[in-house]
């Protein structure tokens, strides 16, 4: 499982410094004191790592905790997928507008999304082999 940690947290850091290099390069969406908001990007990127770390160790913890499920990396890719559109819906907020409570949904949201998924894979499986045993 570790192996899954260390690809998923590097996964992470990359998703999001490519999303705050794209935001102020491309969208020019930072402060107007950097470069007219074209710049930044040493300030903005561990802020946006750091920010948005809670949601990312609750979607990674809910997928990776407990018993080992049947397919881990899914589970992890999905993880993933609920971070980062976690992190779009919070780039639309310009900055300023950032809140812990914003956060602290978006991290609730992603754990919920993720365990759902655990619940139906666990189903699925439980389901197969209740239906294998009786033949």
């Amino acid at each position: 499982m570790r192996k899954y940690w260390a690809w998923s947290l590097a996964v992470y850091v990359a998703g999001i410094i490519g999303m705050t290099w794209v935001n102020l390069t491309l969208l020019c969406r930072g402060d107007p004191k950097f470069d007219r908001g074209c710049g930044g990007f040493e300030l903005y990127a561990p802020v946006g790592i750091l920010v948005l770390a809670p949601v990312f160790l609750a979607s990674i913890t809910a997928a990776l905790a407990g018993p080992v499920p049947r397919r881990p990396a899914l589970l992890v890719v999905l993880a993933l997928a609920t971070t980062f559109a976690a992190a779009a819906a919070l780039e639309t907020l310009q900055r300023p507008y950032w809140s812990w409570s914003a956060v602290l949904v978006a991290a609730v949201f992603s754990a919920l999304v993720v365990l759902s998924a655990r619940l139906v894979v666990e189903r699925s499986r439980l389901r197969r082999s209740s239906a294998g045993g009786g033949l």
